[in-house]
């Protein structure tokens, strides 16, 4: 099955490269950026099913990549946070709502083999609404 790239961010490069490792490993074709500005580029040029976006960057966060992938890229793809910080609490203001999933760091493989069934099989489906929040929520606990 020729499936659409995902594309990871984090500017934590070890990070993001030990996630695309594990998506490549899983079957995926994952594609790293280590900046918003690159995030955007990628998006721009491979038009991901998926992004997965560290919330904490430097320049560009992940609510201000979020955004700007809405406002540019129709349909978008889904946006997942991928972040340490602790549920809602940790996105400042209304900046959870700008994610359709939330990952928590250090990665659970059963939170992120769940995102990756939902989205593909929407893909699949020619839907083009992205994954609701409700369906992946972070971990209640606090993770490092």
């Amino acid at each position: 099955m020729n499936r659409p790239p995902i594309v990871v961010v984090d500017d934590n490069r070890d990070a993001a490269d030990s996630l695309v490792e594990l998506l490549r490993v899983l079957g995926y074709d994952a594609i790293p950026a280590y900046s918003g500005p690159q995030a955007l580029a990628a998006c721009r040029q491979v038009r991901p099913a998926l992004a997965i976006l560290d919330v904490q960057m430097p320049i560009m966060n992940g609510v201000e990549v979020a955004r700007a992938i809405r406002s540019e890229l129709q349909p978008a793809p889904v946006l997942a946070s991928f972040t340490g910080l602790n549920g809602s609490a940790g996105l400042a203001g209304d900046g959870w709502t700008d994610f359709d999933a939330h990952l928590s760091k250090p990665i659970e493989v059963s939170e992120l083999a769940q995102l990756l069934s939902r989205t593909f099989r929407a893909a699949s489906a020619g839907a083009t609404a992205a994954v609701p929040s409700a369906e992946i929520a972070p971990a209640a606990s606090a993770r490092a």
